[in-house]
């Protein structure tokens, strides 16, 4: 009996914005994809602590807040982004997308070349996310 279980996507995210609100609309609108999301290191550590083993796919922004104790710069938000992936997403074999504003930055791009993942450059569009979600579903990486 084939299983109707939807693929888990979670999406660190720290920041909705009208745009990324309707890439999420139309990403549930799909019917694809269980997605859920997190908006802070910490909140993701739980979700993949609790959800590991069914997470599909995480669509990661890389530059993402460690919590909400304190504000950081940009540059400490990026070290706990590549940190969650290698602790993390890495370990457990999730595949990942990498979601960013910044295309100028040489220690995001090395990441990026070191892992293999896809990375797409904000403003994003909903098909371009949901195309990229599943050639990296269908991919493994």
């Amino acid at each position: 009996m084939a299983s109707d279980k939807k693929p888990v996507v979670l999406w660190i995210e720290d920041k909705l914005d009208s745009l990324m609100k309707e890439v999420a609309k139309y990403l549930k609108e799909t019917g694809k994809y269980d997605l859920r999301s997190a908006s802070t290191v910490m909140e993701a550590r739980k979700a993949i602590e609790e959800g590991g083993k069914d997470i599909a796919l995480v669509l990661l922004d890389i530059i993402i807040p460690v919590g909400i104790e304190r504000i950081q710069n940009v540059q400490e938000m990026m070290e706990a982004g590549i940190h969650l992936y290698r602790a993390y997403l890495k370990k457990l074999g999730i595949p990942v997308v990498v979601l960013t504003c910044r295309d100028d930055d040489a220690a995001q791009r090395a990441f990026v070349d070191e892992v293999g993942v896809r990375m797409l450059f904000k403003p994003v569009f909903p098909d371009e996310v949901e195309k990229a979600i599943d050639e990296a579903l269908r991919s493994g990486v």
